[in-house]
C-alpha cells in the first residue's frame, strides 16, 4: 500500500512495528514523503500524518492483559526529505537508513539498526547491533548484548552496554563508556574519555587531547598518544604488567597542550606509547609489535622506541606541573 504526504518541511517520522524490515531513504523528494507498506499485516497497519509527524504503526495482538506487537512480517519503505527526524519502536525488525537524517531516537529489541548520517542520536536496544556512519551532535547509547559502532561523532558519546562491544571512530567530544564484558575501542579521541569495564578491553588508538580515566578488572588497556604531545600518567595494575613507550618530553610550555592518562587494572595489562610522526608521503598499513599500543591508521602511527623514566608523586598531581610517567604500585591508592 502506497501513501503520499505533502511535507514542505522535513517531517518527524514515527515508526512502530514488531517484526519485518524498515528502509528509509533521505534525499530530495520535492517536499513529499512517500510510504510503502507491504507484507502480512499491511492492511492493518496505520499510516497517517498529523501536523509535521508522519506515523507508521503496525498491527498489535492481544497478549494476556496487555497489547504487544503482532507477528506480522512487514516491509516499510519510506522516501523522505533530507533532515527528517526519526523515532522508532521496533521489536525484531531491522532498520536501514541512507542519506542525511536529523535527530534520531531509536528503540529496538533484537533487530539491527544501520544508518548512514544522523543528527543527535539516542539508542536503546537489546540484542540487536547498531551501525552509524556519522553523528552530527551527541550520541547516547544503551545496549544489552548488541554491538555498537559509530563512525565520526562531532559531539559527546555516552555509552552503557552489557556484553556488547563499543567501537567509535573519530570523536571530537568527550566519551563516557561503561561495559560489563564488552570491549571499548576509540580510533581517534580529541577530548578524552572516561571508560569502565569489568572484563572488557579498553583501546584508544590515537589520543590528541584531554584526559583519559580508564578502569578495568581483567581487561587490558591500550592507549596511543599523538606524537610530540606531553603525557602525564598515573598508572596502576595489581597483577598485570605495564608497558610504556612514552617519549620523555618533559614539562610543556605554559599554555601548551598535554594529555592525562589515569589508568587502573586489576589483572589486566596496560600499554601506553607515543605514536610516530606522520610522513608527507602518506600512510601505509602495518601491524604493531606485540605488547605495543595498536592503531588502525598508518605505518607511521606506531609507538616510538624511546622510554621515559618512571617518576613517583603523591595525590595524583604532577610534580611542578610536569607531565611525566608515574606508575604506582599501591593498590589502595585512588585518584
Amino acid at each position: 500500500m502506497d501513501h503520499t504526504f505533502e511535507t514542505p518541511n522535513p517531517p518527524d517520522l514515527s515508526i512502530e512495528i514488531g517484526s519485518g524490515h524498515v528502509e528509509i531513504m533521505a534525499g530530495e523528494t520535492n517536499g513529499r514523503t512517500l510510504v510503502t507498506v507491504t507484507g502480512k499485516g499491511a492492511e492493518e497497519t496505520t499510516v497517517e500524518q498529523q501536523g509535521n509527524t508522519v506515523a507508521v504503526i503496525g498491527p498489535r495482538a492481544r497478549s494476556g492483559f496487555s497489547f504487544s506487537f503482532g507477528s506480522s512480517q512487514l516491509s516499510v519503505r519510506i522516501s523522505t526529505p533530507t533532515g527528517s527526524t526519526l523515532s522508532t519502536k521496533l521489536g525484531s525488525a531491522d532498520l536501514v537508513a541512507t542519506g542525511p537524517l536529523g535527530a534520531c531516537a531509536l528503540r529496538s529489541g533484537s533487530g539491527d539498526n544501520e544508518l548512514e548520517d544522523v543528527g543527535t542520536l539516542e539508542v536503546t536496544c537489546g540484542s540487536g547491533d547498531l551501525l552509524v556512519g556519522a553523528v552530527a551532535g551527541d550520541a547516547s547509547l544503551r545496549s544489552g548484548s548488541g554491538d555498537l559502532r559509530l563512525g565520526a561523532v562531532s559531539g559527546d558519546v555516552n555509552s552503557l552496554t552489557g556484553s556488547g562491544a563499543t567501537t567509535l571512530g573519530r570523536v571530537d567530544g568527550q566519551v563516557s563508556a561503561k561495559s560489563g564484558s564488552g570491549d571499548v575501542r576509540i580510533d581517534m579521541s580529541g577530548n578524552g574519555a572516561g571508560i569502565t569495564t569489568a572484563s572488557g578491553d579498553v583501546q584508544i588508538d590515537r589520543l590528541s587531547g584531554g584526559r583519559v580515566d580508564a578502569r578495568t578488572a581483567s581487561g587490558d588497556i591500550t592507549v596511543g598518544v599523538s606524537a610530540g604531545l606531553p603525557a602525564w600518567t598515573d598508572i596502576h595494575t595489581m597483577s598485570g604488567s605495564v608497558h610504556s613507550q612514552l617519549a620523555p618530553l618533559g614539562q610543556p610550555a605554559e599554555g601548551a597542550p598535554f594529555v592525562e592518562l589515569r589508568l587502573r587494572a586489576v589483572s589486566g595489562d596496560i600499554n601506553v606509547g607515543h605514536l610516530r610522526e606522520e610522513h608527507p608521503t602518506g600512510p601505509t598499513a602495518t601491524q604493531p609489535a606485540a605488547g605495543e599500543p595498536t592503531t588502525a591508521h598508518s605505518a607511521t602511527d606506531e609507538p616510538t622506541t624511546s622510554h621515559p623514566t618512571a617518576a613517583q608523586h603523591t595525590a595524583g598531581e604532577p610534580t611542578n606541573g610536569d607531565p611525566t610517567t608515574a606508575v604506582h604500585t599501591d593498590p589502595t591508592r585512588t585518584f
